[in-house]
């Protein structure tokens, strides 16, 4: 893997996890520990992160500019493919049916994507979402509240949890930081797994949004197998091995068309 790529990938996740470990970012980029502490030491000269002990945490955010939404202030890797998987989770939604929208950037894609025509009651841990879905008349957003995650701008930890405990969703989107070869779930922090747990116990049906460039992948926690959710929803950059590792896994994987043309839906 290219260097800048690797560069942005560790600050995308960061961005999402809030923090990264040397350790889970090697196994999950395949190049050696050391590797990894040299790009973490450049992105740290170019003041994109701060380095600790072990691995980075951010700087800082930014303050947010007049009539500017959080996720509008960072550039989203990947969105063409990002964009299309959103689009394609449009297909499960209808209304009058109460829906989750876990916090990242697909997910965010997938709120701006939402018709305004659309009648549904949304749940979501994240304010970036939350400030996008109730620009549309006909959806009642209720937020999930706990510890704001500053990197993402999202809730987490106990109180997120428990608060989550109190509702029932007919359809959960979930973001992952990974889809290993064989259907594993993963994401980058202990307490990001622990809500994860949460927000699939609440749903009767869950459906991951994860673009092409999280699949034949790991990070530092499994929370769950993909026979614990419905549908793994990617875009058609997916390579054909990946997805056939996938099916063999017994996962069902929808591929969204987003500029390829391997895309078809997988049972």
């Amino acid at each position: 893997m290219l260097k800048q790529k690797r560069q942005t990938q560790i600050l995308e996740t960061l961005r999402r996890d809030g923090e990264v470990l040397i350790s889970g970012l090697s196994r999950w980029l395949g190049v050696a520990e050391m590797t990894v502490r040299r790009d973490i030491d450049a992105l740290a000269r170019q003041g994109l992160l701060t380095r600790i002990h072990g691995g980075a945490v951010p700087n800082e955010q930014p303050v947010l500019n007049a009539g500017e939404t959080a996720r509008e202030q960072f550039k989203i890797p990947n969105k063409e493919g990002k964009t299309a998987v959103a689009r394609k989770a449009l297909s499960f939604i209808c209304d009058g049916i109460t829906v989750y929208f876990d916090s990242g950037d697909t997910v965010f894609l997938l709120a701006q994507c939402l018709p305004g025509s659309y009648h549904i009651t949304a749940l979501t841990n994240s304010i970036p979402t939350a400030m996008e879905l109730v620009k549309r008349p006909f959806v009642s957003v209720i937020m999930i509240g706990g510890e704001i995650k500053k990197s993402a701008l999202a809730c987490r930890g106990p109180a997120a949890e428990d608060a989550l405990e109190r509702f029932r969703v007919d359809l959960a989107f979930v973001g992952v930081g990974a889809v290993g070869g064989g259907g594993e779930l993963f994401t980058g922090s202990v307490a990001e797994a622990g809500f994860k747990k949460s927000i699939l116990a609440a749903a009767d049906q869950s459906v991951v949004l994860a673009d092409s460039s999280k699949i034949g992948k790991q990070s530092l926690c499994r929370f769950a197998d993909a026979n614990q959710i419905a549908v793994i929803i990617t875009d058609d950059n997916i390579e054909p091995a990946q997805l056939s590792m996938l099916h063999e896994s017994g996962a069902q994987v929808t591929v969204a068309k987003g500029g390829n043309t391997r895309a078809s839906l997988i049972g």
